[in-house]
């Protein structure tokens, strides 16, 4: 996933282990992010709840450990099974975009039920941002799966996109309550949450991009343009998304997506 899927073995001067060690901080902040809130629940018996919040959390988790793995097989020169697990990402990444929408809807429908509604759909920008900037990185790596160096950092931006949510619930444990954010709580915790979901991201996105871009400096002689694009319009995005959570569009998108509730 890492690295292009196309035929062939990949040159041994090529291939580095660079991109697999890397792909092991995301397992480590995706893991230790969601810790206290699910990992350790899940593993204690004590987290009570839906069925799909685990698929979701199931889904996203192993996100990161396919990633380990497809960097892995790529740093080896095993491309042929690189090829052949990246089928089974494209699945994984379908699945992981629509458990998630699953999720924020039923968020919504529970914060509408108990009074919450505008807050919660301010939040909702929250979770969805994430996954649409995951949704575009990811189609971008998809649609350049011939073109290894354009392939393997539109990959990496895509799983970049998808910490904050891990990285916001480590500062919440320090800043706020410690709890997950809650949609039915919204019109308590909107702007603590709002808070620190751009915190969060800031903090996922600058230092593992200019980690990315330096590495790319020492090897490349500069850093690729898809770090300068792509992590440009990836900070851009969290800019804009609190302003635009409070307007009346995104309400009104908001009760569109409501209306994908069972």
């Amino acid at each position: 996933m890492s690295t292009s899927a196309v035929a062939g073995a990949v040159p041994s001067t090529e291939r580095s282990s660079f991109y697999f060690y890397f792909s092991l901080v995301f397992v480590a902040i995706a893991f230790g992010g969601f810790a206290r809130t699910y990992v350790i629940p899940v593993a204690t018996g004590a987290f009570g709840g839906p069925a799909l919040l685990h698929v979701h959390g199931i889904l996203f988790l192993g996100w990161t450990v396919l990633l380990v793995v497809q960097t892995n097989l790529a740093a080896r020169g095993h491309v042929e099974r690189h090829r052949a697990l990246g089928l089974i990402g494209i699945s994984l990444a379908t699945a992981m975009v629509f458990t998630a929408i699953a999720v924020v809807v039923r968020g919504l429908s529970l914060a509408e039920a108990m009074g919450n509604g505008e807050g919660a759909r301010t939040l909702a920008v929250v979770p969805l941002t994430p996954i649409a900037l995951f949704i575009v990185l990811f189609s971008c790596a998809i649609a350049n799966v011939r073109r290894r160096e354009i392939h393997k950092r539109f990959i990496m931006l895509a799983s970049i996109a998808l910490l904050p949510p891990a990285i916001a619930r480590v500062l919440l444990m320090f800043f706020g309550d410690g709890r997950a954010p809650n949609f039915a709580a919204a019109v308590d915790s909107t702007d603590l949450v709002l808070k620190a979901s751009l915190g969060a991201a800031f903090l996922a996105y600058v230092p593992l991009i200019v980690v990315l871009a330096v590495r790319d400096w020492r090897t490349l002689g500069r850093p690729h343009r898809v770090y300068w694009i792509g992590g440009l319009a990836m900070i851009v995005v969290q800019l804009l998304r609190v302003p635009l959570a409070r307007t009346e569009l995104w309400q009104s998108a908001m009760n569109v997506l409501l209306t994908l509730r069972s």
